[in-house]
């Protein structure tokens, strides 16, 4: 919720759902600055007259949403069509009800699949359909479960629903992924630099271990 973010201070929403990043301000085709904060607006019907605002859930009252959003430049003779609230995920402690496929411990043929295994995201709760798929298909093939591996996003994923001590949904973040050795001059570039890389060196490892499950595993 917008509201608990901006308890946290004052700069925290800028870099939440206000992030500027990638925006910039223009006065006769010249870059004048970047702009403080932005809010996005996504166009929700053809006429064009209604927008929703992206990324502010929140548990303020309704007149409380209203007077605090009109504050924004630009909002304020704005009229909210509806207002926002948070929406509850429900979520299974995966670790403790499910085997190692998504099927369920208790009852072996039913699976599950999606964000009620303990993600957030829609690309990270349909990697778990596709994964719950994959293991479904080799069970009519006769096969054992495969395991995805730790270095893919998915098998990242799993890893973690399967063995979180505490279930916290979580959307994939390089901090799931095995953790990425760099050489003695690498070590020495700055933090960005330093950061970037083990980005880059992560990914790079996780498309050539993906296609080797593939080719493995077709």
């Amino acid at each position: 919720p917008v509201d608990l973010m901006a308890e946290r201070g004052k700069e925290t929403l800028r870099f939440g759902p206000m992030k500027p990043v990638g925006l910039s301000l223009y006065e006769n085709d010249e870059k004048v600055k970047s702009p403080y904060a932005v809010v996005q607006l996504r166009r929700e019907n053809l006429k064009g007259d209604a927008f929703n605002l992206v990324g502010f859930q929140n548990r303020l009252l309704y007149g409380e949403q209203v007077r605090v959003f009109k504050m924004i430049p630009g909002f304020e003779n704005a009229k909210f069509l509806h207002l926002g609230s948070v929406h509850r995920n429900t979520f299974l402690f995966s670790k403790n009800l499910l085997n190692y496929d998504f099927s369920s411990k208790e009852f072996p043929s039913l699976y599950f699949a999606g964000q009620i295994t303990g993600v957030e995201g829609y690309t990270e709760s349909a990697s778990m359909g596709l994964y719950v798929a994959y293991q479904i298909l080799q069970k009519i093939k006769g096969n054992n479960t495969v395991s995805f591996p730790v270095e893919t996003a998915i098998g990242a994923l799993v890893n973690y629903v399967m063995t979180a001590e505490k279930p916290r949904p979580t959307n994939i973040n390089f901090g799931l992924l095995p953790s990425i050795s760099l050489s003695k001059e690498q070590r020495r570039l700055r933090g960005g630099e330093r950061k970037k890389l083990k980005k880059e060196l992560a990914a790079h490892v996780a498309r050539g271990s993906f296609d080797s499950f593939l080719s493995g595993n077709a």
